[in-house]
């Protein structure tokens, strides 16, 4: 593989610099916050998530993260995905000497499955620690009602990623996102002195790493090749969008609704952008393959819905999501 000489002195210093973060400086705004022609896919591949060895926990949690995360961006029916393994990255390896390695690996698979896109990702920090505050009045007792809970019962497990989606044919970082979740947990005496090493299963992570995983694959959706949906049909009860069970969509998904204006000019009387208005926000109550019911949440009076009006998926609010 070889890139372009201004590239390679730009990956040259960053890469010596230690740091793959500043790579995102290289990146140009906005680049790919345009939605495809419906005939049109983004190819994207997801490489498991490196796990750092001081991370208490297990090398092999990064690769059922990516694989929760390519579950997630599967909701958006303009990509194609694929997961790509550590241990095919560690072989292409094998075959580079310098000091931007990983990167050139990660572009050669890129190109050699055709890929636009490559997620990569780190996981910064799985963690457990005893609450450090008094035992909140629910949790004051277990679901049996039966046995008092003690201040060290209650524990703070924390889990956190740092996703960067890199574009294979200009080598650019055009998304970074860093998502940290905690959440409290229950973990009785008896119950960690029968298993002293629960704090290295990920399955207790379950709901932090869930939430995580939405956020980012949230991040990424609205970025790249969003979906969006139109406005159907109006009625006094609900509102109809075209997206349903074929585009990922869930009852409980929320939508915000919107309407495209008169394009946006600058000095030179080139179009930048097209000036948008919020109408509403809406919540799904009934999925159907091809179309979606919902409930409006919110007005922004004057404006009322009309057909043909934009619907955008939400981004999820942290700490919302079921366990």
């Amino acid at each position: 593989m070889k890139l372009n000489m201004k590239l390679n002195m730009k990956l040259r210093k960053l890469f010596a610099a230690g740091t793959v973060a500043a790579l995102a400086l290289l990146a140009a705004p906005n680049a790919v916050g345009q939605s495809r022609q419906d005939n049109e896919k983004v190819r994207m591949g997801v490489l498991a998530l490196e796990f750092p060895t001081h991370l208490i926990g297990d090398a092999g949690h990064g690769a059922i993260m990516a694989d929760m995360l390519l579950s997630e961006l599967k909701k958006n029916r303009n990509y194609e995905l694929e997961l790509i393994e550590r241990t095919r990255l560690n072989q292409v390896l094998l075959g580079f000497t310098g000091p931007f390695n990983q990167l050139r690996a990660v572009l050669m698979i890129g190109k050699a499955a055709d890929l636009d896109y490559i997620v990569v990702g780190t996981i910064t920090s799985f963690s457990a620690a005893p609450s450090k505050k008094a035992v909140p009045p629910i949790l004051s007792i277990y679901p049996t009602g039966t046995k008092p809970l003690a201040k060290s019962d209650v524990w703070i497990l924390k889990v956190g990623i740092n996703i960067k989606v890199l574009d294979v044919k200009t080598a650019e970082i055009i998304l970074a996102r860093d998502e940290d979740v905690g959440s409290m947990e229950i973990v009785p005496r008896d119950y960690r002195q029968a298993n002293p090493l629960w704090q290295k299963s990920i399955d207790r992570y379950s709901w932090p790493i869930k939430n995580a995983i939405v956020y980012a694959a949230h991040q990424i959706m609205r970025h790249i090749a969003p979906m969006e949906g139109k406005v159907v049909k109006v009625s006094p009860k609900e509102i109809i969008i075209d997206m349903g069970l074929n585009h990922g969509v869930e009852p409980k998904d929320r939508f915000n609704i919107v309407r495209e204006g008169e394009p946006i000019r600058d000095s030179q009387g080139d179009v930048t952008g097209v000036d948008i208005t919020e109408i509403a926000h809406i919540e799904i109550t009934r999925v159907e393959s091809t179309m979606s019911y919902g409930k409006v949440k919110k007005i922004f009076k004057p404006h009322q819905i009309s057909q043909g009006d934009i619907a955008r998926r939400q981004r999820p609010k942290k700490g919302v999501l079921s366990k």
